[in-house]
C-alpha cells in the first residue's frame, strides 16, 4: 500500500461520533475498516473542498478527492473490502447500500434538518459549533434549504410517512444482519 500522507477534511465531531455530518462519518468508518491511517482536519472549512462540500481526502497535501471518489481510491490504493464477496453477495450488498445511501439517508436528513424540534435544539447548534465563524451562521441554514428541496422533490414531506418507511428499511437490514456483527462473515465490507 501507498504510504501517502492522507488528511480527511471533515466537519468536527459531535454527539460522541467522529463528525457532525453523516458523509464524514461514512468516510471515517471506511478508512478505519480498511486500516488506513488518516490525519483529521476537523476545521469544517468548506472553502478547501471542490464544490464547497466535505468530506474530502487530501493526498500528500496536494490531490483532493471528493466523497464520490474516496471509496474507489481506498479500494484501488489500499484494500478492497469486498474482494471476498461472490457475485450474488456483491449484488445484494449493492442493493442494501442503495437502501442505506438513499432511503435511510433521506430519513436521517429529515430527522436532523426538518424535524423542527431537532433542528432548533440539536442540529443547528451542533453545526454552528462545528464550523468556523462566520460559516457556522449561514452554512447550516443553506444546508437545511437544500435538504428541504431535495426531500420535497422526492415526496418526503410527511414526518409520519418518512419515519414509517425508515422503520421498514431498518427492519430489512436487521433481518439480513441477524445476530452477526458484519453483513458478510467475520470482517467488514463496504456495506458495513
Amino acid at each position: 500500500p501507498s504510504m501517502a500522507a492522507l488528511t480527511l477534511a471533515q466537519f468536527a465531531p459531535a454527539w460522541g461520533v467522529p463528525s457532525v455530518h453523516p458523509h464524514c462519518i461514512h468516510v471515517h468508518t471506511l478508512v478505519q475498516f480498511a486500516g488506513v491511517h488518516v490525519n483529521l482536519d476537523d476545521s469544517g472549512n468548506t472553502r478547501r473542498a471542490p464544490h464547497g462540500q466535505l468530506p474530502v481526502l487530501c493526498v500528500d497535501g496536494g490531490e483532493v478527492i471528493s466523497l464520490s471518489g474516496i471509496p474507489s481510491f481506498i479500494r484501488d490504493t489500499y484494500i478492497d473490502l469486498d474482494a471476498r464477496l461472490d457475485t450474488r453477495q456483491r449484488s445484494e450488498a449493492a442493493g442494501f447500500a442503495l437502501l442505506v445511501g438513499e432511503e435511510l439517508f433521506d430519513a436521517m436528513l429529515f430527522n436532523w434538518f426538518l424535524d423542527e424540534e431537532n433542528w432548533v435544539q440539536v442540529t443547528r447548534k451542533a453545526f454552528v459549533r462545528a464550523l468556523p465563524f462566520p460559516q457556522g451562521w449561514w452554512v447550516p441554514t443553506r444546508m437545511r434549504a437544500d435538504i428541504q428541496q431535495r426531500l420535497k422533490a422526492r415526496g418526503l414531506t410527511c414526518k409520519k410517512e418518512v419515519y414509517r418507511r425508515a422503520r421498514e428499511r431498518y427492519s430489512a437490514l436487521s433481518q439480513r444482519l441477524g445476530k452477526s456483527t458484519f453483513f458478510y462473515g467475520s470482517a467488514p465490507t463496504t456495506l458495513d
